[in-house]
């Protein structure tokens, strides 16, 4: 936090190049202290290689033979690509309302604020609330992510804190239900599995909208997110009841 406030200071008393300066210095110390680092080498023969195959399978195994895990997956994949949209191009918006630099400082600062009480809520919420907090929070979310592109305007920065809420208490939960749903030997398989797809849908996200943004603002951007948003999470609740009748229907 204290780093942001920091860099929205210098960017507007300086400029925005020097903040970019000052950020490569820690890279610079890192590279650094990775090359004392020492590691011991680990020679895999084949048998080694043969059961990280198998770990592997295991885990897509177990994503693919349970509909509410990879339902899950998918779901927080779309939520957090277009969430993390809005965080790259969210100081752009507020620039373009007529926010200075230092104080989008202190807003992204509080962004850290509202990620600690959503997560906190999370951890708090019964478990028989699971379900409903998983369906509600992403159509909470994608409406925010629509009224900020609606709005255009000072209160829109109000709605892109409240998102992380939102998301930060489902994605508690989600882990939590991701941890629920496997075995321990594929829990960090999965979280990895969970990790690749939403880099897979975060890349697609964002080739699709740096191509519209050539014929639209950031804030009708952000009304489209939130349409997607809104429209794919109302389908996995149709789905999901739909498939939980069908389930009932058999018994």
């Amino acid at each position: 936090m204290a780093a942001m406030i920091l860099g929205g200071y210098i960017g507007q008393r300086f400029s925005l190049v020097t903040t970019y300066y000052i950020t490569i210095i820690p890279f610079i110390v890192d590279f650094f202290v990775l090359l004392m680092l020492k590691v011991k080498n680990k020679h895999y023969n084949s048998k080694h290689k043969n059961d990280n195959i198998l770990i592997l399978k295991n885990g897509v195994d177990e994503i693919k033979n349970n509909f509410h895990l990879s339902k899950l997956i998918f779901k927080s994949a779309i939520l957090f690509s277009g969430i993390k949209l809005l965080e790259e191009s969210h100081p752009e918006y507020s620039s373009n309302i007529g926010i200075s630099v230092f104080i989008i400082g202190i807003y992204t600062a509080m962004i850290l604020v509202f990620c600690i009480v959503g997560s906190y809520i999370g951890s708090k919420i019964n478990k028989s609330k699971y379900n409903m907090i998983l369906n509600i929070n992403p159509i909470i979310v994608g409406v925010c992510i629509l009224l900020t592109g609606l709005l255009n305007n000072y209160i829109g920065i109000l709605f892109i804190l409240l998102i992380y809420i939102f998301s930060e208490s489902f994605d508690n939960i989600m882990i939590s239900e991701l941890h629920n749903n496997i075995s321990s030997k594929s829990r960090v398989t999965v979280e990895s599995i969970n990790q690749f797809i939403l880099g897979i849908f975060g890349f697609i996200f964002s080739l699709l909208m740096s191509f519209l943004l050539k014929f639209m603002d950031i804030s009708d951007m952000y009304i489209l997110i939130g349409i997607i948003t809104i429209i794919l999470e109302s389908v996995f609740i149709f789905k999901s009841k739909k498939r939980k009748r069908k389930t009932i229907n058999k018994l």
